[in-house]
């Protein structure tokens, strides 16, 4: 015998079915109004190929069941670079001012999007590169427009190296200068949009390191009494690699890495006439855990117990070796469940004068004197 559902439950059943029967439009989600603005869009032509051109920017909103509406007027309009060109009284139209490059950005309520502004004049082009020196990049070299339509404009060379002009035509010189290197000029034609890389040669020529393999050497200052004995100074076997002022070093050590493959650190130091200089890393501590990426100075001495090392190590290459201090820490750590556990406790201590030295290693086809030599 069937049972008989009670009235209220047929009634719901019934208003159910008449209410979605027919349905056609994307469900709004829920707690939001069919009509609320869930993103915005920018439209716009964002190219500009003369100086006091405006084009109007749109802003359209996209509401929750899937239509949408012109927000315009109701969106706040900026671009990062005013420099290049900037908005007016009427929302959404830009005008630009002087060539460059720059992003837009329309902002209405909390959602927002972007568009990339390029004033590009026509018949000019984009002249971009980078500034080196052997080994490595050379970032705040001053880039100068000699001659030409654009006489006069500088950039200042990025944390890459990395400079760009926009707006350049014709045959123009360009030169490039930074304290501590000799000033470099060169000529090219902005015919199409150019890449000019330069090469600049330190005023100080960096001294020779022979490459091969060194024994190194860290030890903490002689203030660091409250470290244990085996975390006061390790050795490592090292290879040394030079490209004219960089030089390459590679540690290895049965415990580098935390212990895990592959056991080894690398980093690099510059080279100046007879002084190196050089950056250790270590791992970070959050709450209670230590983490550690890739050539961190992390050596295991035993299977629950840690020593992490960094600093700026400044030394002097000499005919035998190469040592001096290192500014940084020796941080000691006890680990007995982990790395990354409550019970983990370290001991730590930071000086201006622990020690570094790089002595070199005799092996078959190299001596074990000679490190340095001058250039000439």
């Amino acid at each position: 015998m069937m049972k008989r559902l009670p009235l209220v439950v047929l009634i719901a059943v019934v208003l159910i079915a008449t209410t979605t029967c027919g349905r056609s439009s994307p469900m709004a989600p829920t707690g939001l109004s069919p009509k609320t603005v869930v993103n915005v869009k920018v439209a716009g032509n964002a190219t500009f190929t003369a100086i006091g051109e405006a084009h109007q920017f749109t802003a359209t909103g996209g509401h929750a069941d899937g239509t949408s509406e012109d927000v315009t007027k109701g969106t706040s309009w900026q671009i990062a670079d005013r420099s290049i060109g900037d908005f007016g009284s009427q929302p959404g139209l830009f005008m630009s001012k002087t060539a460059g490059e720059s992003t837009l950005t329309a902002r209405f309520g909390q959602f927002s999007d972007t568009a990339r502004v390029l004033v590009l004049p026509a018949g000019t082009h984009i002249l971009q590169g980078t500034v080196r020196e052997p080994g490595f990049i050379v970032s705040g070299a001053t880039v100068a427009i000699l001659d030409g339509p654009s006489a006069g404009l500088s950039r200042t060379t990025d944390s890459g190296g990395a400079y760009r002009f926009y707006g350049l035509s014709g045959t123009v010189n360009v030169q490039v200068r930074k304290d501590g290197y000799v000033a470099m000029t060169q000529q090219v034609s902005m015919a199409q949009d150019q890449v000019l890389d330069f090469t600049l040669t330190p005023n100080r020529l960096p001294g020779v390191i022979a490459s091969g393999t060194y024994r190194a050497t860290f030890t903490a200052s002689k203030s660091c009494t409250q470290l244990p004995d085996d975390a006061k100074s390790r050795t490592y076997t090292a290879t040394l690699v030079q490209d004219g002022a960089r030089l390459d070093v590679s540690l290895n050590g049965p415990g580098l890495n935390g212990g895990k493959s592959p056991t080894e650190v690398k980093f690099s130091g510059r080279v100046a006439d007879t002084t190196l200089t050089f950056d250790v890393y270590g791992g970070y501590y959050y709450y209670y855990g230590f983490y550690f990426g890739t050539n961190v100075l992390l050596d295991q001495l035993s299977s629950t117990r840690y020593l992490d090392l960094f600093g700026r190590g400044t030394g002097t290459i000499a005919d035998s070796s190469i040592s001096g201090t290192l500014a940084g820490s020796f941080v000691f750590i006890d680990a007995p469940s982990g790395l990354n556990q409550r019970d983990m406790r370290t001991t730590a201590c930071a000086q201006a004068d622990h020690q570094f030295s790089f002595t070199p290693v005799a092996t078959s086809g190299q001596a074990s004197l000679g490190v340095f030599r001058r250039r000439r």
